[in-house]
Formats: C-alpha cells, sequence, structure tokens
C-alpha cells in the first residue's frame, strides 16, 4: 500500500520489489486524511496486485509498511490502467 495523490504523482513506480498496478478511494475522499507521500494533496491507496486481490475478497482496512498507519477504503471499487474512472 503506498499513498499518491492522482494529480501529480500517479501511477507510482514501485519499489522494493512491488509494483503498484491499480488504486482504490480511501473514506471521504477528497476530504480524507490520507495526504500524498510526496506533495500535500489528498491520495488516494496504490495497491499491488496481492492487495487488489485482498480488496476483491471483501477487506477494506490496508496496513502501511511497518504497521505505521491502516487506512479504510471505499466499495467503488479498484481503478486500474484497464478500468478507469473520473473523480
Amino acid at each position: 500500500m503506498l499513498c499518491r495523490c492522482l494529480r501529480g504523482h500517479s501511477w507510482p513506480a514501485g519499489r522494493n520489489g512491488r509494483k503498484y498496478v491499480g488504486y482504490a478511494i480511501p473514506i471521504g475522499y477528497p476530504q480524507t486524511s490520507a495526504i500524498c507521500g510526496l506533495c500535500n494533496d489528498p491520495a488516494v491507496v496504490w495497491f499491488d496486485e496481492k492487495e487488489i486481490s485482498s480488496y476483491e475478497q471483501g477487506n477494506r482496512i490496508f496496513e502501511g509498511p511497518n504497521k505505521f498507519v491502516k487506512i479504510k477504503v471505499d466499495d467503488s471499487g479498484v481503478t486500474t490502467k484497464d478500468r478507469s474512472r473520473e473523480i
């Protein structure tokens, strides 16, 4: 899981072998407490394939690195490059 904005830091390349392939909307977006790690804009929650699978199985709460934070996302689905949406 990674928090990045859609405006200037979307489709992050990934790091430490992780590849972010889609995102979900945090509860309350854009009036959310999830803030981009590279600027101060509202963030979406970026997922790797394993996290997308967890979302599809009904999980809506995701942990950040080192269990530093948990973020709840909404039920509107995961957006990938194949399934885009307007926010």
